[in-house]
């Protein structure tokens, strides 16, 4: 799953991270970067007595470190030395600086936004979980309440969760395994991005006041801002699994687990456009829903043989098949209104003009078949192949299949004779691996150049000339895509002592992603389509990362700490045919700054690309007309000694 929004971490028992290529083989190309184990409970064997568990919290959330912003007597003096006008101050006789009548009803008037948008956030949790059972099957049903109110007013997150799981014996060598998991989420969200609330929270005038001598309230205010949206977002999650484990003879197990789950998203949003809600005529107001249906069915077949060879070697051999269907269903409807505020207009039968509405129907199908052989030799030399080939639909024909090796070595010193004695030596390994993964996360159909006849109409004819329908590119297509390919190569040491109290390891990785997957932007004379993948070029990741970690129990209390340390260095090593930089974060609004980061040889990926700060402005730099004498960006304010 690539969102465990829908799991309720009270019904989480462990999480486990594999990073190396080794290690994850066996996930796919879902694990090309790294892959998150996520273990949840279980019923246990209590003898069929009824095991009941509540727990319930509730805590607060604040801002721990507040924007250090002007205040508004600092604002007004900072605003006449910026603009070099005195607007709010005048400067007495004695050179001291004073605030004028009218600048002092203003400070007095105006507000502190940062604390108008914000708020302290409450969150409470409830959940309760029944689990029980006996050798022969075991239970596990929770449900959970989470209700989180946000630090920004009028944000919020709620959360219902149902999971229930049985394990079971159907015969003395076949076990079944069944668990379905439903949650609903309901979402409150603030205006994000170029007019975010923080962003106005931050940056708005605290001069202004709340509502204006007409008594409407102040164009794109913080307050106005949290006013003038409605935007909630609803989401169902419906995910059942079932598994079955069948010991074929003693040596030979067959796994196979089929799952299926479905999404349900359906985003509701009402913008109005004006700042007063008593003008009703030219009040309006858009509307977008935006409901969203994805389905995924997935089935994973492994065969495992242990054959028993010795006590002095061991052998485990799993070959398998992994196929997975995914189907996603987008409308969007959008309309525009004319009336108040009130959540009664929120409907598109009221937003009546410039109705629009569009959808699309796309998905994937994924196989892959995989092997893998284990070794070991007196439990003390160890070595591992995993073998994996994928393919994709989101590929063409020609490059639907791709082909990732890896192989790991291991040596526990702590089972050699010279240390098999120490006792408080619990494991010592070294361990090195190599291999490579796949990643195909591209859209589903960036293969294909799509055509569209929305709004695409053309003039045809002279002389009495008449509009026709048309069609047009809006998205390239690259049939030549391939996948993608990670390879990395890890070095690492473990070191567990004291009955493995005490957890350390240090590891060195270096980490290619080849032949990355995307989109390099299209000069403007292809037309104003969506830009096409590309396998495009190469970066490397190399670096280091030490984990030491404690735990231990004390009676009836167990504790655990543990912390890490991380470096990466990371470098473009190649860019394409031609090595053209690739550029991102096109800054239109609210300045027109372009593209503000860059990728290009050499440097990190998406490096920020821009003016770079010269230093302060002297009083030599200005004329005897207060005119700047070296280059300056043309500005609306004037230039003052000590500007950057």
């Amino acid at each position: 799953m690539d969102d465990i929004n829908y799991l309720a971490s009270e019904d989480i028992v462990n999480i486990e991270i594999l990073k190396d290529a080794a290690s994850a083989a066996i996930y796919g190309s879902r694990a090309a970067n790294g892959v998150v184990l996520i273990t949840t409970k279980s019923g246990i064997d209590s003898k069929k007595k009824l095991n009941i568990s509540v727990n319930a919290s509730v805590g607060i959330q604040d801002i721990y470190n507040k924007p250090d912003i002007l205040s508004k007597s600092d604002y007004a003096k900072f605003s006449d030395y910026v603009q070099n006008a005195p607007n709010y101050t005048v400067i007495s006789t004695d050179g001291s600086m004073n605030f004028t009548d009218n600048a002092l009803t203003e400070i007095s008037e105006g507000n502190d936004w940062w604390d108008l948008a914000t708020r302290t956030g409450i969150q409470s949790k409830l959940g309760v979980a029944l689990s029980g059972g006996d050798k022969q099957l075991n239970y596990y049903v929770s449900a959970n309440l989470l209700d989180s109110k946000g630090i920004i007013d009028k944000s919020g997150y709620q959360r219902m969760s149902f999971t229930a799981k049985i394990n079971t014996k159907l015969a003395k060598n076949l076990q079944m395994g069944a668990n379905i998991t439903y949650s609903h989420e309901d979402r409150n969200i603030v205006s994000e991005g170029t007019r975010s609330v923080v962003k106005s929270a931050i940056t708005y005038n605290p001069l202004q006041p709340v509502l204006d001598m007409n008594d409407t309230y102040t164009w794109l205010s913080p307050v106005e801002n949290l006013r003038r949206l409605s935007y909630g977002q609803g989401i169902n999650n419906f995910i059942g699994q079932l598994k079955l484990d069948w010991d074929i003879v003693k040596a030979l197990k067959f796994s196979t687990r089929a799952s299926y789950a479905t999404y349900n998203s359906d985003v509701d949003r009402m913008q109005r456009h004006n700042a007063s809600e008593k003008i009703i005529n030219d009040n309006y107001y858009t509307i977008i829903k935006n409901p969203v249906t994805t389905q995924n069915f997935s089935w994973d077949n492994i065969l495992t043989w242990i054959p028993r060879l010795n006590e002095k070697h061991n052998l485990n051999i799993m070959v398998g098949q992994t196929m997975e269907v995914y189907d996603k269903n987008v409308l969007n409807s959008t309309g525009k209104g004319y009336g108040g505020y009130d959540k009664e207009f929120n409907s598109l039968g009221f937003a009546a003009f410039d109705q629009s509405s569009n959808s699309y129907n796309n998905g994937y199908t994924s196989l892959g078949l995989l092997g893998r052989v284990s070794y070991s030799f007196l439990n003390r030399y160890l070595l591992q192949t995993n073998f994996r080939a994928d393919a994709s639909s989101r590929f063409s024909k020609k490059n639907r299949w791709g082909y990732f090796p890896s192989v790991s070595v291991g040596w526990k010193l702590n089972e050699e004779p010279w240390l098999r004695e120490q006792s408080w030596l619990s494991l010592r390994k070294i361990r090195a691996g190599w291999g490579q993964l796949g990643n195909n996360r591209i859209k589903n159909l960036a293969r294909l150049t799509l055509i569209s006849y929305d709004n695409e109409d053309y003039i045809y004819g002279v002389g009495t000339p008449t509009v026709k329908p048309g069609y047009a590119i809006t998205t390239y297509g690259n049939p030549d895509i391939k996948w993608e390919r990670t390879e990395s190569t890890t070095v690492g040491l473990d070191l567990n002592m004291f009955n493995n109290r005490f957890t350390a390891s240090i590891e060195y990785f270096v980490k290619d992603t080849k032949d990355m997957l995307l989109e390099a932007p299209l000069v403007y004379s292809a037309g104003w389509a969506d830009t096409p993948y590309q396998n495009a070029g190469s970066i490397r990741n190399k670096g280091f990362e030490v984990q030491v970690g404690w735990r231990d129990q004390i009676g009836n209390f167990g504790y655990g700490i543990s912390g890490n340390l991380t470096k990466v260095n990371n470098k473009v090593t190649s860019l394409g045919q031609y090595g053209e930089p690739v550029l991102g974060g096109n800054l239109t609004t609210p300045n027109k700054l372009g593209y503000v980061t860059r990728t290009v040889l050499n440097a990190p990926i998406g490096t920020y690309y821009g003016y770079r700060n010269a230093g302060i402005m002297q009083e030599s730099d200005f004329d005897a007309n207060g005119k700047p004498l070296i280059p300056v960006i043309a500005s609306s304010y004037a230039y003052n000694p000590g500007d950057r």
